[in-house]
């Protein structure tokens, strides 16, 4: 009897946990029923590809490939087939859960190019740039510092961008890792052009390197499997901060999945928080470890296009007219080599080249405390608590607030690798008694030995300050 007891016991929680899961699905189906030609499948167990071809195979269905994502495969499907297939996979007991492989969009509205004034008024606005102080003046950040553009590509032989990338990886069914769009290298360029060549445009983190990873294909759309494949990619290759200036009106559990990912990794995730012009969120702007980012113009107003809501949208940032690089080739937006895009999409690379900015400061700063050193030192504008919570992001104190938490190095203490092996020991006085001198004098006494020789007066300095006179408690 008691054994009947614990099989219902498991059997009842494995229902209550795997309905939870379909739940999410569910959910997902109801508001965008058949939008998508793919889905996510995740299994239980690792499981050879084989086995799960096969699968695919029996209910006939398109096996494309497995994702660099431990257990996860992307399958096509007919169109408009999508609850029928669920439902008969929602069964196989070879599968933790399933969901549709939705796409998500890049968030740019395009600009005619015309004529420039003031070009890079964003990176004066958060006081990246000036004339006076600025965050440039404190900090330009490190080669070290990696920013991962999740985007479209990045042109791969843009003057003011080549010599930025450090690795790259094409996570779409694309041929080409190049950015044919256009949206991923204006995007790249906001974030961490190459500064101070006499060239183009300024990047906000200005030394901090850059990652191509292409999860949007050429027409600037891409899957959600995609898009977390391609930010675990960045993670693992050592990105300090993922931008994410894409976005939809639905989320996946594999997108938040590849999120929290980041963020246990210790990559700050910069998310654009949409170009609806409404307050309905945005993914994966929503998601908790995303800083979600709103556009403002020139004005410190919120512009017409952004997203908005103080509950989920947390900073704001330059969105309008923003001049940047842009693919020296044809593309589909438009310009060529240097050009101006608005949306959500340009305000959040401006966060991501301050968090690079930030990390380069202090390597053991944690993505929790950039982030906090974003949000709370943002300007209070009009809008800030309505549209979103913390206001517009100010570079340059953030920046200065990192230098005050920022530990200033201390000499260690008197440690026998410092002082016993060092090479000054040859200067110790000991060794500058002359004999000779002595045995010469035609009338020795003890007063020249005294001269010479002179008894130390006690002091209350540390014996090793004769090494290190320079230190405060030697002066």
């Amino acid at each position: 009897m008691r054994k009947n007891v614990i099989v219902v016991f498991f059997l009842l929680l494995y229902f209550v946990l795997f309905t939870q899961v379909q739940a999410v699905f569910d959910n997902n189906l109801k508001e965008n029923l058949n939008s998508t030609d793919r889905i996510i499948i995740r299994t239980r167990q690792v499981e050879s590809i084989s086995k799960v071809q096969e699968m695919t195979k029996r209910l006939n269905l398109r096996f494309i490939r497995q994702l660099k994502i431990p257990k996860t495969y992307s399958v096509g499907l007919p169109t408009n087939k999508i609850s029928q297939y669920v439902s008969l996979l929602k069964s196989d007991p070879m599968i933790e859960f399933i969901e549709p492989d939705y796409k998500v969009q890049a968030l740019e509205l395009t600009d005619d190019p015309g004529i420039i004034n003031n070009a890079q008024w964003g990176m004066f606005k958060i006081i990246a740039a000036g004339n006076d102080t600025s965050a440039w003046t404190s900090t330009k950040g490190s080669p070290s510092t990696r920013i991962a553009i999740v985007d479209s590509g990045i042109d791969q032989n843009h003057s003011d961008l080549s010599q930025k990338i450090v690795v790259q990886r094409n996570c779409t069914d694309e041929i080409s890792i190049d950015d044919i769009y256009g949206h991923g290298t204006h995007v790249a360029g906001i974030a961490a052009a190459e500064t101070n060549n006499n060239l183009g445009v300024a990047g906000v983190g200005y030394n901090s390197s850059l990652i191509n990873a292409k999860a949007l294909d050429n027409h600037g759309s891409g899957y959600h499997s995609w898009i977390a494949e391609c930010i675990r990619f960045a993670v693992d290759n050592n990105a300090s901060v993922v931008n994410l200036s894409l976005g939809g009106s639905v989320g996946t559990q594999t997108l938040k999945d590849a999120i929290d990912y980041a963020w246990t990794k210790g990559a700050v995730v910069t998310c654009a928080a949409g170009n609806t012009g409404k307050s309905k969120a945005q993914y994966p702007a929503l998601y908790d470890n995303c800083i979600a980012v709103a556009a403002i113009d020139k004005n410190d107003v919120k512009a017409s296009f952004s997203t908005y809501g103080a509950s989920w949208v947390d900073v704001a940032a330059p969105g309008t007219n923003i001049y940047s690089t842009m693919p020296n080739h044809t593309n589909n937006i438009g310009p060529i080599n240097y050009g101006n895009l608005s949306g959500t999409s340009m305000s959040t690379p401006h966060v991501s080249g301050l968090a690079g900015l930030l990390r380069s400061m202090d390597n053991n700063f944690s993505n929790v405390q950039i982030r906090s050193l974003i949000e709370i030192n943002a300007d209070n504008i009009s809008g800030t608590g309505n549209y979103w919570r913390y206001g517009r992001i100010n570079a340059f104190r953030s920046v200065n607030d990192a230098i005050e938490i920022t530990p200033t190095p201390s000499i260690p203490e008197v440690s026998p690798t410092i002082v016993l092996i060092s090479p000054t020991v040859e200067l110790t006085p000991v060794p500058t008694i002359i004999p000779p001198t002595i045995i010469l004098s035609p009338t020795p006494s003890p007063t020249p030995l005294t001269t010479i020789t002179p008894t130390p007066t006690p002091s209350n300095k540390p014996w090793w300050c004769v090494y290190v006179p320079q230190y405060s408690l030697c002066r």
